[in-house]
């Protein structure tokens, strides 16, 4: 008699993989496209490594199906936080529905009023609800790197790469049909339908196993960015379009916002140094070429700021600077010899 063992794996705009065996992937790459079903959530080009799925309305969630989640599991993202729920206490991330008329095992995980991660599962095979509590609180507007082990070896909670929480005295065996969330739970038989539980914010690099594995998502503390150069390239004169371009890496290859700033009057009596304008229409963009038209002739020194996130302190954040001439449209520009 032979014996089928079906896994399952979920990964969203995957930016590697770790070590889960190729033999155990169903779904590989949602670059900017999924097999799920998507309800209100959005892709954001505003990833951890490219592109994520932004929640930021309530009842914005992503359906997913298995085929069955037997007594072990594990979760791991990127996760950027938005905003807080203020209509419940506990925040999606992630929650499988199995229930069914409550018959079947439910799991979940959760941000608390605090921003602490929460793990949580019952089910009629479970004799009360089991919470694992994180001690960590998230940061809005910070990238974090996040997973969650369940299994015969207890349930372990990461942030950033470091155990966060852990719980060794969870044991139990079911055996379940599931639907994955992410964002919400919307389904007629759980709260979430009255969306009191949204998430809101950007998941990236998703991935969703029926095996317990080790955590291999992180983020390090030490990530620096590097400005390698700025570049101006169009007419220097009122009414044309400059463009900037800035090249910047940084040690974990995530996302760099940049700040695009400019000052009038270089060089002469007018120049302070403190009323600085901002060249784009958010303080922060993940773009790293912008496209800017000076209103009247002027020496500018532009300046651009490169950091990790844009909450960030702007203490010791790598900055590059260059001046530019603007002279009036249609006038010759100067070449002094």
């Amino acid at each position: 008699m032979k014996r089928f063992i079906f896994l399952f794996i979920i990964i969203l705009n995957i930016g590697f993989i770790g070590s889960v065996n190729a033999a155990e992937l169903l779904l590989e790459n949602f670059e900017n496209s999924t097999s799920g079903t998507i309800n209100g959530a959005t892709y954001t080009s505003n990833g951890y490594q490219g592109y994520g799925m932004l929640f930021n309305e309530p009842g914005d969630y992503v359906k997913f199906h298995s085929s069955k989640f037997p007594s072990e599991g594990t979760f791991e993202a990127y996760i950027y936080i938005t905003g807080d729920n203020s209509a419940w206490s506990k925040d999606i991330i992630f929650d499988t529905n199995a229930r069914a008329g409550y018959s079947g095992a439910h799991i979940a995980l959760y941000l608390t009023e605090e921003r602490k991660l929460m793990f949580r599962e019952w089910g009629s095979t479970i004799p009360a609800i089991y919470n694992v509590f994180g001690t960590t609180e998230l940061s809005l507007n910070t990238w974090y790197a996040i997973g969650v082990s369940w299994g015969a070896q207890g349930v372990h909670i990461y942030v950033n790469g470091e155990l966060d929480a852990s719980d060794t005295s969870l044991t139990y065996s079911w055996d379940a049909d599931e639907s994955v969330y992410l964002g919400d739970c919307p389904d007629d038989d759980w709260a979430g339908s009255n969306y009191y539980n949204s998430f809101y914010g950007i998941l990236d690099s998703v991935r969703t196993s029926n095996v317990q594995q080790d955590i291999t998502y992180s983020i390090s503390e030490d990530c620096e960015v590097d400005i390698d150069g700025l570049i101006i390239s169009g007419t220097k004169e009122v009414g044309s379009a400059i463009t900037f371009s800035v090249e910047a890496n940084n040690t974990c290859s995530s996302t760099i916002y940049y700040r695009y700033t400019y000052h009038a009057g270089y060089g002469t009596d007018d120049y302070d140094g403190l009323h600085w304008n901002l060249m784009t229409d958010s303080e922060y963009t993940t773009e790293s070429t912008i496209s800017f038209t000076f209103d009247e002739a002027d020496k500018y020194i532009v300046v651009v700021w490169a950091k990790n996130s844009p909450s960030d302190s702007n203490e010791g954040v790598p900055i590059i600077g260059i001046d530019v001439t603007i002279r009036e449209e249609g006038e010759e520009p100067y070449f002094p010899f």
